[in-house]
């Protein structure tokens, strides 16, 4: 999958329902900048951006296609979003539940 993320500009996805949307999750991975619906658990997500209608889905991916420079930015910070998603990230949260209950 790398491959496919790495060939990428803008990962966009239109699904209105989803649990937890692991591609937005890896493609952030890869600081591509993304666009999905504000929808289940999307907005937990490192999206760049969350619309509500299918005109601001349009308008958000024609803003990032014209926009290399705003592209990276999202990236960037999707990125670091993505960091709380990671392997060590979840096993901390998980022991300071455990922790709570001891």
């Amino acid at each position: 999958m790398p491959d496919f993320y790495l060939a990428g500009d803008i990962y966009a996805t239109a699904s209105r329902w989803e649990g937890l949307n692991l591609p937005l999750i890896e493609s952030a991975w890869f600081a591509l900048p993304s666009v999905a619906y504000a929808v289940a658990a999307h907005p937990e997500t490192p999206a760049s951006r969350l619309v509500q209608t299918h005109e601001d889905f349009m308008d958000a991916l024609n803003e990032l296609t014209g926009n290399p420079a705003l592209r990276q930015q999202l990236g960037s910070q999707s990125h670091r979003r993505a960091q709380s998603f990671s392997w060590d990230a979840a096993y901390e949260q998980f022991a300071e539940v455990l922790r709570s209950l001891v």
